[in-house]
């Protein structure tokens, strides 16, 4: 039975919940970098929500003179980095000798960094290099580690004091592509991890200070992190003495119903009970779950045992909430502690005074989030952002493949610089998707499967690219087999035929392509080196369950079975290799349907060149003759989303 807490109490306009939202991280040690004559008690930072980009963001003080440089707040950023590309200029910047004490703080890796322009912030010879990331867009870069003069306001933990000076803060200069993302205006990140040269480190260095890192994040207006001996922090939920009473006589039966002992209290806590009847459940112990009724009847707060119990010792938990006296403080009865708040997520909507809650089943474990929660927010999500949210892990993928989501239409893909550009018809709009760290005018796009690109680059290197998550797939090398004929013969083109599969929840796939010649290569995962298949020469390929159907040069279409260790072309079973097809000197493709029937798709250009037309082919099993697809009817959607996205 649950505990109706507060329910006529909560009736009362007067007894309101008061909420300091705070995340609390224990620091790793580091050394102190300078020891200033005045200690403050603590340091505060600003923070703002960027409504455009959702993203916080802060004012770091930096140089000589001092620039106010606003940077994107990033929790777990390894350091402050920040685009020494443009208008960085300080008569303080300092970069340090590779191999100093500075340089092994950093962690930096890299050896000597050298510069081939005239020396400025970001380009020094004999300095050491460090990695600034952007964590938004998942890119980083390389970069100089430097020391420059800070300034922060500090405070006594109720009012601002005096500005204090760091002078010589450890970060990493950037360049401009990796701003790329970020909220307008920033030239960098504050990077809050626990690294050596993480912000919240670097500050309790400085001031020899507690290790200890707060932070309010607003929805709107301004927050603020609190850096030292912060403010204080109500651990547990306070009450006023009446309704503490109340609350604790309430817990206490139920307790006693399910022959739970109660046990000398243990301050602060009023009521302590043994665990020799307490199991323990996925959500905490096993005692009686709490319901705070919040602005109907209909909408309770449900709080279990990992959110209401305390382990004090061995053997004996208490209830944390603690009684706050007759006035807990001037304007509140009761204020909600950290522990109930924890795994919480917690929504105050403002305008309406209204608060609504849900409960992690597990501590920060989002990957077993409710399927019927999780599928009414993907479900509610754009294209875009489903993909990438699918993408988070297994059961994210698997529960998204159960949603109810608008027909699926194949995209139309343009490629700018460092950009590519997706127009989605169900949705009649464009998303662009930066990708700084390419160059797209200079690789060759050889084909696509799901969010997936197959990329050269270049020097001939092949990966797999992700064109929501920027994930990337290496692939091996093509160079070992240059020895074998001559190497220009190798070479894709944009012409050349390719094609890929890959299945995201598996994480397994297969790429095909060939070379200007006609040569045909393949790679499936887990293989050595790239496959060369010899004596085929492929103008057009398709894959299916495990199969490479290629059609040749002599209008013939062989099929390889890329299951076996031997590639072996399959000869028993296929019914396509005598009867070559009589259209040519037209653009085509392959597709293959779901009982693996092979559809030649040919596309026509009219007199005007902005119209197209295409005809669809099927071999007559019986006859062996080539006739062409009057109607769709009858195939699968699948197989007709493929058609389609052949027609471009």
């Amino acid at each position: 039975m649950a505990i109706p807490l507060l329910r006529s109490l909560m009736a009362n306009p007067q007894i309101i919940f008061s909420f300091l939202l705070l995340l609390l991280f224990s620091l790793s040690s580091s050394t102190s970098l300078t020891q200033p004559s005045f200690r403050p008690k603590a340091l505060i930072l600003p923070i703002t929500k960027d409504q455009s980009t959702l993203q916080y963001t802060t004012i770091i003080n930096q140089r000589t003179p001092l620039v106010a440089a606003s940077v994107v707040f990033g929790l777990g950023g390894r350091q402050l980095w920040v685009n020494c590309d443009e208008g960085y200029v300080s008569t303080t910047y300092q970069p340090p000798r590779c191999f100093s004490a500075v340089c092994s703080r950093a962690g930096s890796s890299h050896g000597c960094n050298e510069c081939f322009i005239p020396a400025r912030p970001g380009c020094h010879n004999n300095t050491c290099g460090g990695t600034p990331d952007n964590t938004v867009t998942r890119t980083n870069g390389a970069g100089d580690i430097a020391l420059d003069v800070v300034s922060i306001q500090s405070t006594n933990g109720s009012n601002p004091g005096r500005v204090v000076t760091i002078p010589n803060l450890i970060f990493v200069c950037g360049s401009t592509f990796l701003l790329h993302g970020l909220a307008r205006g920033s030239v960098g990140m504050a990077g809050m991890g626990r690294h050596n040269v993480g912000l919240p480190s670097q500050f309790a260095a400085a001031f020899s200070s507690n290790r200890k890192f707060a932070v309010c994040l607003p929805s709107r207006g301004r927050g603020v992190a609190f850096f030292g001996n912060g403010p204080t922090v109500n651990p547990y939920t306070v009450m006023e003495t009446s309704i503490f009473n109340a609350f604790t006589s309430a817990f206490v039966r139920e307790a006693a119903a399910r022959n739970i002992t109660r046990v000398s209290s243990v301050d602060p806590f009023g009521a302590c009970f043994s665990t020799k009847n307490v199991g323990v459940t996925r959500v905490g112990y096993a005692v009686p779950e709490i319901q705070l009724v919040l602005q109907s009847d209909d909408v309770v707060w449900r709080i279990f045992g990992g959110n209401s119990m305390v382990r004090v010792s061995d053997g004996v938990i208490c209830l944390g909430f603690v009684d706050g006296g007759v006035y807990v403080n001037a304007r509140t009865s009761v204020v909600v502690g950290g522990l109930q708040l924890e795994d919480n997520l917690i929504e105050l909507d403002l305008a309406r005074n209204r608060l609504e809650t849900t409960m992690s089943e597990t501590r920060y474990d989002w990957s077993n989030l409710s399927p019927d929660i999780l599928r009414s927010i993907l479900e509610g999500l754009t294209s875009k952002d489903f993909h990438r949210a699918r993408a988070v892990c297994s059961n994210w993928y698997t529960v998204s493949t159960t949603c109810v989501r608008p027909l699926l239409y194949p995209w139309r893909v343009l490629f700018d610089e460092h950009s590519t550009y997706l127009f989605d018809p169900g949705e009649d709009n464009i998303y662009e998707i930066g990708h700084p760290e390419l160059d797209l005018f200079k690789t060759n796009i050889m084909a696509s499967c799901s969010n997936w690109l197959l990329i050269e680059d270049a020097r001939l290197n092949f990966y797999l690219q992700n064109v929501f998550t920027r994930e990337r797939i290496n692939l091996p090398r093509i160079m070992s087999l240059l020895a074998v004929k001559e190497e220009w013969q190798f070479f894709p083109s944009e012409d050349s035929a390719s094609c890929m599969w890959i299945n995201e929840r598996a994480n397994d796939y297969v790429v095909a392509w060939s070379s200007i010649q006609g040569y045909l290569f393949s790679y499936k995962k887990g293989d050595d080196s790239w496959w060369s298949h010899q004596d085929i020469e492929c103008e057009y390929m398709a894959y299916k369950d495990e199969k490479l159907y290629v059609y040749t040069f002599d209008r013939c279409i062989k099929i390889l079975d890329l299951s076996s260790d031997l590639r072996e072309e399959v000869v028993i079973g296929n019914p396509y290799p005598n009867h070559p097809f009589h259209i040519d000197s037209h653009p085509m493709s392959l597709v293959i349907t779901s009982s693996g029937k092979v559809l030649i798709v040919v596309s026509f250009r009219g007199y005007n060149d902005d119209e197209r037309s295409f005809n669809i082919y099927e071999m007559n099993l019986e006859s062996g003759s080539w006739e062409r697809v009057t109607s769709l009817a009858g195939y699968a959607k699948s197989t007709i989303a493929r058609l389609l996205s052949t027609y471009s």
